[in-house]
């Protein structure tokens, strides 16, 4: 029967039952006297009439409490209407009765009900209708030897219980809440519906359903054995418990929504399906017919073996869970819509002849399971293998269809293992012992596959990326590629390219032993990525081998052979040959390079390409335009038959200090037309002159256009004779022709005077020009001329402090210093008292770079405080301590340094009439400390420095208020003199240490500018804005010396001050109290090349 069939019934069967179940209710309420009347059947009743008092011994009245039968002449007997009774007994002995419930007539027990004492079948005959039936509730029974022909229903509650009775049911018959089947026989007809709610158990009953049942709620199966032959339905939480159930074929058994199977075993004809979120749990399944999950079911911990044609599906969701599952001879398993096998053991069998099928479709997985194939497995149409453990018996096929994928499984495959369509193995690993084939448009994805038999890529499949260990036979044909794969054969082992096959950007490692053959390649050319091993490299009769599309550097020790077989060497990597390779079509050198170690035929060597290594070439080297040779692996002979060079090519020739060089080694004739000889000198104490061998031949026809040196300061010449070209390198050492800046150039001249032997003149003496210059900036320690640049951003910081102080006092400026003195806000006089102030400040700056000197980013902060006071009617003087930090940074010398500065200053102003003057003096005591890491060529010094510096400086301003409205405007004047003395010091740390004099350097700066203030009686707004300019010693310089070479120094400039800027300040001052004032405030500074930033916090107090 269908689904839509079994669900029209059951809609029907549930109409019903919602029928009855409003009527019993009605009848509930209305059973049960004030005092029941117990009554026992008649030996000789009047009539067969249970609605007849005369046949009661409780006569008049008709029993309804505890009715008892014994030995009668009427045994068929007839009840009308409805009764509730607490039991009827069948005494021992008793005849064997047959109590016949007409329409509408009902028995409801609420005690003991019915109790058999006799052997004799007592029948219950229940007429048809919804109105006709028996009722057991509380814990009532039907007994033993009872048999129920139900026509209207039989309904259990409570914890009743069917007892050993025997029910046939063509109508309803229903267990509800705790009540159970018991030991019951059950037969429910083709119109019967046998229904178990709540908590209700089909106990350890015998159940045949030729109709419609359903377990719901939580009811459970028991230990019932029920045999299914229409429909049978577990709904909500129902389980089938431990019960059997045998499912008949054509019948249809369903579990829903959260239920389960339970401990059950279950044997499957017709159709068995889960669905929702039901569970087979850990029941055991023997399938002949059909078994379906779908949803999101799982078959759990289940066993289910499936055999004899039948089929076991899941679909749309459904998992496997980490059930068993048993595909015997003639089976087939699907799993489709997103299903999967979860952790599922599976076993798909097959003899050869005999096998089971399995199938994964429609997006569905593999999962993580362990599967045995016997029979076949195959993946189709976007499904994967998951994590699975898949291991093909020697009858076993896994084969993958459509948009497949291996996904990350693992293989054994001791069967056949095939891909087909576009499909992938994707992350597999695959242990191939038999037949592993790749075909159509198929992928070896990124899977790792190690090959023990036989392994093919046919039509146009590609390996992909996949990583191949090769250990038997590994075919190519059709149009197939090796993609990009890396394949490793080993010993024994053969790839073999076919018909027009190709190897993509491949790595081939032979290894001794294994062999890569193009005999059987019908194409003229293979290309592939590299080659490398000890292996053998058969090429097919004038076949062309194409290497080095991969870019890979590699070594190939075996043989490269085959009659007419050509090698070409592509790419940037370096292939070795150190084999004795005997193919005859040549060798050409189009891109990277080609070093043979062993021997080779004829080389012909082209543009971007290079020819070298220490081995023999048993012909002709043909250098052709933009081709080089370069002999050796590192100094070494290349020996050769022939050798022409065209116009264009080069001659690539390394020499060390000691008189060693790379020699190219002709037997016959060396014919040269041209080209450059490029000398790559190694680094070393090298002689005045020294004379190479670098080209011997039977015959030397033609001379070299060029020659060149990667060292600035080796000199090359090339001279000739009938059999030898000679190389020549003098010394022409002069340092300072490679300089371009003041620096380098200062430089320069004392490194060269540091003279052979010493290790920086010999690093820079192999350097070239660049490289020079380099080393000369790393030299110079221009970060100590910088040092002063620093210094002077924390001195213009103090000396700005204190005139902010001064302006408050004695005029309308930016100070904060009114706020605190004036008796009345805005008077401009200085006030009385002495006011006590601190003032933290943050500044920061760069220089950058230009033609001669790096960049140079500084900071400087700290706090200065003090205290001033009244002198006169319009005089201030005060003084002021503190201490700051700077730090200074020439990133691109991998320089830095940084002070501690201790400060002592006075100052003083005045106002006469409209006329504001002011004056500071200050000193610092700077203790500085350096880092520098010099490299040069391969010397790394890691150098340190610290010394002692003294700054003093002398400033004064002129300037007068000019009142409009609420703002003061102060145009004004400055000129500030900065004197800054460094102590000499020593570096340590390496032998480009550096011994620095002393230095001293003036700087004037001169300040034209206007203010502005603003006051109310809690805050004042200020600005100013100001041309600077610069005077004196603004290029900063010292004169150092190597400290292994003292007696000659240079002069090093370092970062400039510069000469003209823009100055900003902006700030607010803010009257906390009577006597107290915080100011906060910005002040820029903006050069052409430089610029500068400080922020400044001020607290004053008055006393």
């Amino acid at each position: 029967m269908g689904k839509t069939v079994e669900r029209q019934m059951a809609v029907s069967r549930c109409n019903r039952r919602g029928m009855l179940m409003a009527t019993t209710a009605v009848l509930a309420l209305m059973s049960g006297p004030a005092l029941a009347v117990d009554g026992q059947w008649l030996a000789n009743p009047a009539n067969s009439s249970w609605n007849s008092g005369a046949n009661w011994s409780s006569n008049p009245a008709v029993p309804d409490g505890a009715v008892t039968f014994g030995n009668s002449t009427e045994t068929t007997i007839g009840v009308n209407g409805i009764h509730t009774l607490d039991s009827i007994t069948f005494g021992n002995p008793s005849d064997a009765f047959t109590i016949n419930l007409n329409a509408s007539a009902r028995f409801f027990f609420d005690g003991d009900g019915i109790v058999n004492n006799d052997v004799q079948t007592q029948t219950f005959n229940i007429a048809t209708g919804l109105s006709t039936g028996i009722g057991f509730r509380n814990n009532s029974t039907a007994g033993t030897d009872t048999q129920f022909n139900i026509l209207g229903f039989v309904i259990f509650q409570d914890s009743s219980s069917a007892g050993g009775g025997s029910f046939s049911n063509e109508n309803l018959l229903e267990f509800d809440e705790t009540s159970t089947a018991g030991n019951a026989t059950i037969v429910n007809t083709a119109l019967g519906s046998l229904l178990l709610y709540g908590d209700s158990s089909a106990g350890a009953s015998t159940i045949t359903n030729d109709g419609f049942m359903m377990f719901s709620g939580s009811s459970t199966g028991g230990t019932a054995a029920i045999d299914n032959t229409v429909a049978l339905n577990f709904e909500e939480d129902a389980s089938a418990g431990d019960a059997s159930l045998t499912l008949q074929a054509g019948s249809t058994t369903f579990f829903r929504d959260n239920t389960t199977a339970g401990t059950s075993d279950i044997a499957v004809d017709g159709e068995l399906s889960f669905s929702n979120d039901a569970t087979a749990a850990t029941s055991e399944i023997d399938n002949s017919g059909e078994v379906n999950f779908e949803g999101d079911s799982t078959a759990g911990d289940a066993t289910i073996t499936t055999r004899n044609g039948g089929v076991l599906n899941f679909i749309s969701r459904a998992i496997a869970g980490t059930a068993e599952l048993i595909f015997e001879h003639g089976a087939t398993g699907v799993f489709d819509d997103d299903g999967s096998a979860g952790d599922a053991d599976i076993d798909v069998q097959g003899d050869g002849v005999n096998y089971a099928e399995l199938y994964f479709r429609g997006f569905s997985s593999a999962g993580a399971a362990i599967v045995q194939v016997g029979g076949y497995i195959d993946f189709e149409d976007d499904s994967t293998a998951g994590t699975a453990e898949i291991t093909n018996t020697a009858d076993g096929s896994t084969r993958f269809f459509n948009s497949s994928t291996a996904g990350s499984a693992s293989f054994i495959n001791n069967g056949g293992l095939h891909f087909r369509d576009d499909s992938s193995a994707d992350e597999a690993n695959i242990e191939n012992n038999d037949v592993l084939t790749f075909g159509d448009a198929a992928s070896g994805g990124t899977a790792v596959i190690v090959n023990n038999s036989m392994a093919e890529f046919t039509q146009s499949s590609t390996a992909g990326s996949a990583e191949i260990e090769n250990g038997g036979d590994l075919f190519f044909r059709d149009t197939a590629s090796a993609g990009d794969a890396v394949i490793t054969t080993t010993n024994g082992a053969t790839v073999d390219f076919h018909n027009a096959a190709t190897g993509g950007t491949a790595q081939f490692i032979v290894e001794a032993g294994g062999t890569f053959t193009t005999e059987n390649l019908n194409a003229a050319s293979l290309e592939v990525g590299s080659i490398a091993g000890a292996g053998d490299f058969t090429l097919g009769l004038g076949k062309e081998l194409v290497v080095g599309g991969n870019n890979q550097s590699t070594v190939v020790s075996g043989v490269i052979s085959g009659i007419g077989g050509s090698l070409t060497k592509t790419g940037t990597g370096i292939l070795i040959l150190s084999g004795i390779n005997t193919l005859t079509g040549g060798t050409s050198v189009q891109e990277g390079a080609l070093l043979v170690n062993g021997v080779l035929p004829d080389v012909s060597v082209s543009i971007d390409g290079i020819l070298g290594g220490s081995g023999s070439v048993t012909g002709s080297i043909n250098v052709m335009n933009g081709g080089a040779v370069a002999p050796g692996n590192s100094i070494g002979t290349l020996q050769a038959d022939n050798v022409t060079f065209a116009t264009g090519t080069f001659f690539d020739v390394e020499v060390d200090a000691d008189g060693n060089s790379d020699l190219l080694q002709v037997d016959n004739e060396a014919t040269i037309n041209g080209g450059t000889v490029r000398v790559f000198a190694e680094a070393g104490d090298y002689a005045a002159s020294t004379l190479y061998t670098i080209l011997t031949a039977n015959d030397v026809v033609g001379t070299f256009d060029d020659v060149t040196s990667n060292f600035a300061f080796l000199s090359p010449t090339l001279t000739y004779d009938a059999n030898t070209v000679f190389l020549t390198l003098d010394l022409a050492a002069d340092f300072q022709e490679a300089a371009l800046t003041p620096n380098q150039f200062n430089v320069a001249g004392a490194a060269q005077a540091l003279g052979a032997g010493n290790v920086l003149y010999d690093e820079i003496l192999s350097m070239t020009e660049e490289e020079a210059r380099a080393a000369f900036d790393a030299l110079s320690g221009e970060a100590h001329s910088g040092a002063s640049t620093s210094f002077l951003l924390t001195a213009q910081q103090i000396r700005d402090l204190l005139f902010a102080r001064l302006q408050g006092l004695i005029g309308g400026g930016t100070g904060t210093a009114v706020l605190a003195q004036a008796p009345a806000a805005g008077d401009g006089r200085p006030g009385g008292g002495t006011t006590v102030w601190g003032h933290v400040f943050g500044a920061w700056g760069k220089t950058d770079a230009n033609s001669t000197t790096a960049a140079l980013d500084r900071t400087a902060s700290g706090f200065l405080g003090g205290a001033d006071k009244t002198v006169g009617d319009n005089a201030r003087i005060g003084f002021a301590l503190g201490y700051s930090r700077s730090t200074f940074d020439v990133d691109t010398l991998a320089s830095s340094g940084a002070s501690d500065n201790f400060h002592i200053a006075g100052y003083a102003g005045a106002k006469l009439g409209a006329v504001d003057l002011g004056g500071t003096l200050a000193y610092a005591y700077q203790q500085a400390d350096t880092d520098r890491t010099v490299v040069v060529g391969g010397i790394t010094n890691r150098l340190k420095a610290d010394y002692d510096a003294h700054v003093m400086q002398a400033a004064a301003e002129i300037g007068t208020d000019l009142a409009r409205g609420p703002v003061v405007f102060t145009p004004f004047a400055g000129l500030a003199v900065v004197h800054v003395e460094t102590d000499g010091f020593t570096e340590t740390g390496g032998p480009a240490a550096l011994t620095v004099a002393g230095s001293s350097n003036t700087t004037g700066i001169s300040t034209l500018g206007l203010r502005g203030r603003r006051e109310s009686e809690a805050f004042a707004l200020t600005g100013s804005l100001a041309w600077r300019h610069a005077f004196g010693d603004v290029d900063p310089s010292s004169r150092a010396a190597f400290a292994s070479a003292p007696a000659t120094s240079f002069t090093v400039q370092g970062a400039p001050i510069s000469k003209d800027a823009l100055a900003f300040e902006a700030g607010i001052d803010m009257k906390l109290g009577a006597q107290t004032v915080l100011t906060l405030g910005y002040a820029g500074e903006y050069g052409t090349d430089a610029q500068d930033h400080g922020l400044k916090a001020e607290l004053a107090i008055r006393f």
